[in-house]
């Protein structure tokens, strides 16, 4: 059995889903939401490639990957480590308009941790501090998460074993309980 602490790669969304599902339920997030919306005062959409495109991407769009944005605009590695700020976030993938609505798995991008963020003041690490106690986990024995620009990654990133993934599926099968009496989202 794997004791140690593994990267998760991309289950590292599912975590992510689960913390944005808890700004949804405090109210601080809709589904609906779009990008242009969050970052209506801190991005420089001029510097951001198919900007006015990527306005309109809602939150649901990007948790479902029908949003149309498709790898990468800089080479897989380039994408992978240099997403240190919301502007190299937004240009690290490219816009599709045919792929709009349609599934395509977008591997690389860190978004939705900047919206995490954004609405909320605090990293991903930070929102999702309270579950975490809740579900039993504590950082450094159960997980990791690495963090790009001060802010934990959501596409990959975060480390754990198996009994931490195996605690995230339960909540989901427990619909967001993490114990009797402890609801998560």
């Amino acid at each position: 059995m794997v004791t140690g602490l593994i990267p998760a790669w991309s289950t590292t969304k599912s975590w992510t889903a689960m913390i944005v599902g808890m700004l949804v339920d405090q109210g601080l997030l809709s589904l609906t939401d779009t990008l242009g919306n969050i970052f209506d005062d801190e991005a420089d959409w001029d510097d951001i490639v198919d900007a006015e495109e990527k306005q309109t991407l809602t939150v649901r769009e990007l948790l479902t990957f029908t949003s149309g944005l498709c790898e990468p605009v800089v080479g897989l590695v380039d994408g992978l480590v240099n997403q240190n700020s919301l502007a190299d976030v937004l240009n690290a993938t490219r816009y599709s308009q045919n792929g709009r609505g349609s599934f395509e798995y977008l591997g690389t991008n860190h978004i939705m941790a900047r919206v995490v963020f954004k609405v909320s003041g605090q990293t991903p690490l930070e929102v999702a501090s309270d579950a975490f106690t809740a579900m039993g986990l504590v950082e450094g024995t159960d997980y990791t998460w690495d963090s790009f620009g001060g802010v934990q990654g959501s596409a990959f990133g975060f480390k754990c074993n198996a009994r931490t993934l195996a605690k995230l599926g339960l909540v989901y099968l427990q619909q967001g309980l993490a114990s009797d009496d402890k609801r998560i989202v």
